[in-house]
C-alpha cells in the first residue's frame, strides 16, 4: 500500500532541482533512489519493530481485556469468584479485516503488541518520502535525530503538501473486494490535502502517518501506545492526537519510523540509502531507540541478548502503564505464567 501511495506523489509533484530551472516530476533516475530509500527504510522497520516486540513481549487487548485477571490463562492455578473490573471475558475486537475470503473471521496478529509494525512500517515509508521532497520541516522546530531535519513543532508533526489535489482509494473500499461475510464494500475516494485548520493533526503524507498508526487502535487491534503516546487529557472516546513531545519521543511505532527514516536519510548523504557491509568497510548504524510505557526491565538499558533474558527472568509479577486519563489505564500488561500467545 505504501508504495501504491508514494508511487502518486512521484508521478505528480513537481519540484526544482539542483542545476535545473524548471521544477519537475521525477525521472527514472530519481525514482530509483525514491523506492531505495522508502524499502529500505521500511525493510529497516520490520527488523527493528520485531526486534522491540519480542523484547517487551507485550499480550494485545484481544487477551489484555478478556484475560485481565489472575484466573484467567492457561497455566493459572489463582482462582476467584469476582472479576477484575477491567476484565471483559466477552469482549472482541473488530480485528483486522479479512478481504476476499469469505467465512474467515478478522483476526489479531498472533505475535506481541508492542511496538505497532504498522506505525512503524507508515512513518517510516511515508516520512523518508517527505525527507526525499524537502518538505514537513520547519527552522523553528525541533528534531527526532541528532543531525536530523527539525520535523516536530509543537509537540506536532509538521505540515506537508505532498498529496495536494491526489485522492487514494484503498484495497478494502474499492467497490470489488469483498468483507469476510462476502459483500462487496464500497468504494470510497479519500485525499490528504493541506488544511491548515485541522490542526493538530498534519496534512499531507504527515497525516497518512498518523491515520495509519491510529487505524489499530480503532480496530482494537493495538493499544494507544503501540503507535504513539496520546496528548495529555486525550479523551479517548474521540479522535486521538499524538504527543511529540520529548517524552512522546520515545513511545511507540510512529517515533521510530520517523528516526529509522531520519538516520537512513542522513546515513546515506541524503542520496541514496548507504551500505553498512564489509565490503564497504563502514561501521554498522546503531539501531534507534524506543521505551515501553510500562517498567519491563532489558529492553531500554540492555544491548546484549543476555541481559534482557537476564531481566525479563527478574521483572516484577505485575508492571503499570502511565496513566493516559484518570480512567483509562492498564495496571497488569503481562502476568507471568499467564498466555503468552
Amino acid at each position: 500500500m505504501s508504495n501504491k501511495i508514494i508511487r502518486q506523489v512521484a508521478l505528480n509533484v513537481k519540484i526544482p532541482r539542483t542545476g535545473e530551472t524548471t521544477p519537475r516530476i521525477n525521472n527514472e533516475g530519481d525514482n530509483a533512489r525514491l523506492f531505495a530509500f522508502v524499502n529500505a527504510a521500511m525493510g529497516d522497520a520490520g527488523i527493528l519493530a520485531w526486534e522491540q516486540k519480542y523484547c517487551h513481549d507485550f499480550w494485545r487487548p484481544v487477551l489484555g481485556v478478556r484475560e485481565h485477571d489472575t484466573s484467567f490463562g492457561p497455566k493459572t492455578n489463582q482462582w476467584k469468584s469476582d472479576l477484575d473490573d477491567d476484565a471483559d471475558p466477552f469482549w472482541l475486537p473488530l480485528g483486522a479485516p479479512n478481504t476476499n475470503s469469505p467465512t474467515m473471521k478478522n483476526f489479531t496478529p498472533n505475535f506481541p503488541a508492542y511496538p505497532s509494525g504498522h506505525a512503524t512500517f507508515g512513518a517510516a515509508a511515508f516520512h523518508i518520502t517527505r525527507l526525499f521532497y524537502g518538505k514537513g520541516q520547519d527552522a523553528s522546530g525541533t528534531t527526532v535525530i541528532t543531525g536530523g531535519k527539525k520535523i516536530i513543532k509543537s509537540g506536532n508533526l509538521v505540515d506537508d503538501d505532498l498529496f495536494n489535489g491526489l485522492s487514494f482509494v484503498s484495497d478494502e473500499f474499492n467497490g470489488m473486494n469483498q468483507d469476510n461475510l462476502g459483500t462487496v464494500r464500497p468504494r470510497h475516494v479519500r485525499n490528504f490535502n493541506l488544511k491548515n485548520s485541522d490542526k493538530p493533526s498534519s496534512g499531507g503524507l504527515g497525516e497518512m502517518i498518523i491515520e495509519n498508526a491510529r487505524s489499530r487502535i480503532y480496530l482494537g487491534v493495538h493499544w494507544i501506545f503501540d503507535a504513539f503516546l496520546a496528548q495529555p487529557n486525550s479523551d479517548l472516546s474521540k479522535e486521538i492526537d499524538p504527543d511529540f513531545s520529548t517524552n512522546g519521543l520515545e513511545i511507540g511505532g510512529v517515533p521510530l519510523g520517523l528516526k529509522i527514516a531520519e538516520d537512513i536519510f542522513k546515513t546515506g548523504g541524503e542520496k541514496a540509502p548507504m551500505m553498512t557491509s564489509e565490503i564497504t568497510g563502514t561501521k554498522p548504524v546503531p539501531s534507534p531507540e524506543i521505551k515501553q510505557p510500562a517498567k519491563e526491565g532489558g529492553c531500554i538499558d540492555a544491548p546484549t541478548a543476555a541481559k534482557t533474558k537476564k531481566a525479563k527472568a527478574e521483572r516484577p509479577m505485575q508492571a503499570e502503564l502511565p496513566q493516559q486519563t484518570e480512567d483509562h489505564k492498564v495496571e497488569t500488561p503481562y502476568l507471568d505464567g499467564t498466555s503468552q500467545r
